[in-house]
């Protein structure tokens, strides 16, 4: 009993990194048609397929149409390689696995083989690869054999072979060996970007917007942080130099995460250098260049337009409404629930993304509840029923955006100082004992101010009060 238990533990950790099923991924390049030449793999004979990219996703196996002969051959091997501007295999493997070769049929007909990756690598979308495949032990008499289509066709791909272990390269045009590249696109990392003294001066803040929807296979109820990291990566997704820094995903699905870089730590590193982000697991490996775009440096409105960018993207992958429009910062995140009881994406973006809500506070979050009130109650009851730009002209409204950035108001508040300073502008420039004429005079302001959007009622009423005590002091000090 006591070693049935203990196998029992033993085999626990094995869930997680088994590689997926096949009848859980989806077929996504291929050629498995016509196999009527075979090509003999064995010692430094390799043979090679290439093929491009149509949509990104994350390989997890490859299918060979193969038999053996001769029945010595031990080992196989199949990796998937990247390629060259002229087409050719090159670099070494991107990702491989060996494979047990007496496994393999010895018959006449060639069968198809499942050789499942121990972990998933993500191809890019556009990108050109290659499947590799070569045996050990093997010799003239004794080799798999890979079936391949004489009269090929398959587009932006070709049959390569080696005869000195993928040192070089022939093509055979007009052939392709037959294959098939089975993979999910559930794990993906959709965006990235770089911002610069986000906390103290000299930090990095990598942010990014991750696809990780790995149940079925691992449970949903697993915390996601135990199984993926986000790293931040020296060199490309092809060429590897070190993990600089890593920090876990807090969520399964589309969601937002980050990797905090201190000064100190960053000190060391080449600001818009050659670095990767990859998201990183023990059953998958996703990962996505640094683009010359994605370092945005020290303007905090980059990481919030960014925040605002992923949340519409989360809205529509959730089906949820995700932003709000706040009177005094504009479109903003919502947090809490919905009246259904669905969670908001604040949380997703407070918890993802390191100090998000302390440094940026209400320029990026407003409550579902507090939203709610002010578009029932406030929105329509205190503030104009206009459009800004429709009422003034798009060149004002371009001056008044301009303005309102520059100092960080809405351009509603920035109306407001306009109209407010005019209006005791103008009423002081009557002789004192006479304010309540100037008050007076200037009352068409405070008309034209409500009829363009700038003056809330609230805000009305409180210059009314000022007004009154105005001319209350001038009337009292004309007759003193």
């Amino acid at each position: 009993m006591k070693r049935l238990a203990l196998l029992i533990l033993l085999a626990i950790p094995v869930l997680y990194i088994t590689p997926v099923q096949a009848d859980e991924l989806e077929l996504f390049n291929y050629w498995n048609q016509g196999n009527d030449t075979d090509y003999q793999v064995y010692g430094d004979n390799w043979g090679a397929q290439t093929f491009t990219v149509t949509e990104t996703y994350t390989i997890q196996e490859v299918r060979l149409k193969l038999r053996q002969v001769g029945g010595s051959v031990a080992y196989g091997g199949v990796g998937i390689w990247a390629t060259s501007a002229t087409g050719t295999p090159t670099g070494g493997d991107l990702v491989s696995v060996d494979f047990v070769a007496s496994t393999i049929t010895t018959g006449d007909e060639a069968a198809w083989i499942e050789i499942p990756f121990k972990k998933g690598y993500e191809l890019q979308e556009g990108e050109a690869y290659a499947v590799v495949t070569r045996a050990e032990g093997g010799n003239s008499s004794n080799y798999l054999i890979w079936e391949y289509d004489n009269g090929g066709g398959m587009d932006e791909g070709a049959k390569f072979n080696s005869t000195n272990g993928g040192v070089s390269w022939g093509a055979a045009t007009g052939s392709d060996f037959l294959f098939e590249t089975w993979g999910d696109s559930n794990i993906a990392i959709n965006s990235v970007q770089v911002c610069a003294d986000f906390v103290e001066i000299g930090d990095w803040l990598v942010t990014a917007y991750y696809n990780c929807q790995v149940p079925p296979y691992i449970s949903e109820y697993e915390a996601p942080e135990k199984h993926f990291n986000l790293q931040l990566i020296d060199g490309s997704c092809s060429n590897i130099t070190a993990v600089v820094a890593q920090s876990p995903i807090r969520y399964w699905g589309y969601r937002p995460g980050s990797i905090y870089i201190s000064a100190k730590e960053a000190a060391g590193l080449e600001w818009g250098g050659n670095y990767s982000v990859r998201l990183n697991s023990a059953i998958s490996n996703t990962c996505s260049a640094i683009g010359t775009d994605d370092w945005r440096g020290q303007n905090m409105k980059e990481l919030d337009l960014w925040c605002l960018q992923t949340a519409e993207d989360m809205e529509n992958q959730d089906g949820l409404v995700y932003l709000a429009e706040d009177i005094k910062y504009g479109t903003v995140i919502r947090e809490g629930e919905d009246s259904a009881g669905n969670p908001m994406a604040g949380a997703y973006f407070k918890r993802g993304i390191y100090g998000l809500e302390a440094q940026r506070g209400n320029n990026l979050f407003a409550s579902a509840l507090d939203k709610h009130e002010r578009e029932t109650s406030f929105t329509d009851a205190m503030t104009a029923d206009t459009d800004l730009e429709d009422r003034t002209g798009s060149y004002v409204k371009g001056v008044i955006d301009d303005a309102a950035d520059v100092v960080n108001l809405s351009p509603y508040m920035i109306g407001f100082v306009i109209f407010v300073y005019a209006y005791f502008s103008v009423s002081r420039r009557v002789p004192v004992g006479h304010i309540a004429t100037g008050l007076l005079l200037s009352l068409p302001l405070i008309f034209i101010a409500m009829y363009i959007g700038s003056f809330q009622w609230l805000w009305f009423m409180l210059v009314g009060i000022v007004a009154v005590w105005l001319f209350g002091w001038y009337v009292v000090l004309g007759r003193t």
